[in-house]
């Protein structure tokens, strides 16, 4: 979008069923070695060779531990659908945006250092706490995204490798904040860990159906979105992230065409 004679803005939008945040990084990426003439780095496999090796992981590879893993956590009688407030009627839905200061920061990577856990399974222990508090349940069960590109060849592949994974937070006891870190910490671990088996598989197998009209297993996602996209080099041209979204401003001079 032309703002003025040399400023343009640049905006990325990508649906989250066919790329993931890291694509975002890339495609910038490749669009601004594109612009200065280079040749965009490839890691040599794309959608269509990932999915087949995804096929081939599911049908071949043993899993039988990841199985066992997701029926125990399909077949709790607390999993899935929170009941959560609604909006009014004719309400859709909104966003609201809490900053978290640098004292507050602090303090969290203080209390996560302590606990030997990541600032994510902190935080992720406070948002249960708060679900907790507003569904009147002491087993929470929320999604998390898992990132798939731990085989050579993906790391600059554009697409969805993601797999999202139900996480169950057990707050019966009424746990001390610290305790429900502990918790919190080996929970999220073990997601992750058994992730290389879709938890689809399991559920289709179980007969379980899903909470969400897209298929899910929960109607929470707690999710780190990671660092925001740097500022491409375009030659000849100043750019920069303009704003939270996924936008770059670039100014100095008209963008060449074609």
């Amino acid at each position: 979008m032309r703002s003025a004679p040399d400023d343009h803005l640049l905006f990325v939008a990508l649906h989250h069923l066919i790329a993931d945040g890291e694509s975002v990084r890339i495609l910038v990426d490749d669009l601004a070695r594109r612009y200065n003439g280079q040749t965009p780095a490839s890691g040599g496999f794309d959608m269509v060779d990932y999915a087949a090796w995804q096929h081939a992981q599911v049908r071949d590879a043993d899993h039988g531990a990841a199985r066992r893993f997701w029926r125990d956590r399909l077949s709790d009688p607390e999993a899935g659908l929170l009941p959560l407030p609604r909006p009014a009627t004719g309400q859709g839905g909104g966003v609201h945006t809490v900053r978290i200061d640098a004292e507050t920061t602090a303090m969290l990577r203080a209390l996560a250092h302590e606990c030997r856990a990541s600032p994510f399974a902190v935080l992720s222990a406070a948002v249960s706490v708060l679900l907790a508090h507003v569904s009147d349940r002491r087993r929470i069960v929320v999604g998390t995204p898992v990132a798939q590109r731990d085989r050579a060849g993906l790391d600059r592949l554009i697409g969805h490798l993601v797999a999202m994974v139900p996480v169950r937070v057990d707050l019966t006891g009424r746990p001390a904040f610290r305790d429900l870190v502990a918790r919190v910490r080996p929970a999220v671990l073990a997601a992750v860990d058994h992730a290389r088996l879709p938890v689809e598989v399991v559920r289709d197998e179980l007969g379980v159906r899903p909470v969400t009209r897209d298929g899910g297993l929960f109607n929470v996602v707690v999710t780190d979105v990671g660092p925001a996209v740097p500022a491409p080099h375009f030659d000849g041209l100043r750019s920069s992230p303009a704003g939270s979204r996924r936008r770059i401003r670039c100014s100095g001079g008209c963008p060449r065409r074609g």
